[in-house]
């Protein structure tokens, strides 16, 4: 079981989201764990929000009671009015009658709704780039790291076939230092599921925005000397040129004989050589032969992990299987220590909670958490089990403060001796 570390390196970090930011500012402040800093923001954020759920609640309850009140006069107009007409107009009385406005609770719950809703898929974005972000630069980690163990291994004599195997097992030794888990969880970055620890080259590609693009090189007089492949991922806004495992760029006009990109200079012999096919253009080649070419890099350095983690899941379910649980159960532990009475004075239970929209919600919370990283995953059920506690306490917090006014009421009323 991989608990998490205390000690991870420097990590990169995309820039510019509010979310983001404020999220690397959490876990800058402890250290560098992401799922510490995620526990503590959800915490902070349902704190903040705390006072706009006492308004809904508060102002929900009012409505229940009211509602519970004027049950007794509603129900002899429906038994007594056959003409819908009338019925509403007498309804309507009644209402003006106990001074219940129906609409009046509906804005601090749409107020609610609202401000839940955008911080929801807000934050499940800013987590996705954080995500896709930190996986990309994982790898650029490993390439690195593949790069100078086969370097350091073919200068010590070893042959490329032991030198590859070497780089190899050096960079799975890395990844487990460098990746990021949480209890049951390999790596945060992945689903909580069956997914594998690191992910594929289809999958890098796709979930890290990989692509390869052609970037002009310009001399002092803005002339075009030539166009050069660049690899661009997801947070990546620098121009250096793809690299091979040989340290070779991809270049359009390789009559060339260097070319000088961000102060580094290649010569011809630095240069992949690429033999257009058909009708395809020079540039059209090199991008293909690029992509092709990372390919079998991605493969070559991530070949240990695979072996290593081969038939491993990321995770158990575990944030999935309690997501869908605590979302079922939230609708009907939320209500514990309601106390709700009639005009009477005695307490009467609520309207039923129906468990069909506790379904729907457990479904669509787990097409989330199982689809996407395991940090949304954490955020959900963090956020789900505050929200429970402290609609239980705000309900305890209501019971109290309507125990007292109603002590209150009852201490004005003079009671009436009979001397005998």
């Amino acid at each position: 079981m991989d608990f998490v570390s205390l000690f991870l390196a420097p990590s990169a970090w995309p820039a510019g989201g509010l979310w983001e930011n404020i999220l690397k500012w959490f876990t800058e402040g402890v250290g560098g764990r992401i799922a510490i800093a995620i526990i503590l923001l959800t915490i902070c954020l349902k704190v903040i929000m705390l006072p706009l759920d006492f308004w809904q609640k508060f102002n929900t309850r009012k409505m229940t009671q009211a509602q519970v009140l004027m049950k007794d006069e509603l129900d002899a107009i429906k038994a007594k009015y056959q003409d819908q007409n009338v019925v509403n107009q007498k309804t309507m009385e009644v209402y003006k009658k106990h001074n219940f406005k129906p609409t009046s609770g509906c804005l601090p719950m749409l107020v609610y709704l609202i401000v839940t809703w955008v911080v929801f898929f807000t934050l499940f974005s800013a987590l996705g780039n954080i995500s896709r972000t930190k996986v990309n630069y994982e790898y650029a980690q490993l390439q690195e790291t593949y790069v100078a163990s086969y370097n350091q291994a073919v200068a010590d004599g070893q042959t490329p076939e032991e030198a590859t195997v070497k780089a190899q097992g050096d960079v799975t030794i890395k990844y487990d230092e460098i990746k990021e888990g949480f209890l049951s969880i390999k790596t945060i970055w992945r689903p909580d599921n069956w997914s594998s620890v690191f992910p594929n080259y289809t999958e890098f590609v796709s979930s890290t925005a990989t692509k390869f693009e052609l970037i002009e090189l310009k001399d002092d007089a803005n002339n075009l000397i030539t166009k050069y492949v660049a690899k661009k991922s997801s947070g990546d806004n620098s121009n250096d040129p793809y690299t091979t495992l040989d340290q070779k760029i991809y270049v359009v006009d390789q009559t060339l004989t260097s070319v000088t990109i961000n102060g580094t200079t290649y010569d011809q012999s630095k240069f992949v050589t690429v033999t257009p096919q058909g009708e395809q253009t020079m540039e059209d080649a090199v991008r293909v032969a690029a992509i092709d070419d990372f390919k079998t890099t991605f493969d070559t350095v991530t070949n240990g992990i695979n072996n290593k983690y081969q038939g491993v899941w990321n995770g158990y379910l575990g944030l999935i299987i309690l997501t869908a649980v605590i979302t079922f159960l939230s609708q009907f532990l939320s209500t514990l220590g309601t106390k709700t009475r009639d005009k009477k004075g005695n307490q009467v239970s609520g309207a039923k909670v129906n468990p069909v929209m506790g379904i729907v919600m457990a479904g669509i919370m787990i097409f989330f958490t199982i689809s996407y990283t395991s940090m949304f995953a954490l955020y959900i059920v963090t956020s789900n089990i505050l929200s429970v506690g402290f609609s239980i306490c705000i309900n305890l917090i209501l019971n109290k403060i309507e125990g007292n006014k109603d002590k209150k009421q009852k201490d004005k009323i003079t009671p009436d001796y009979v001397r005998r």
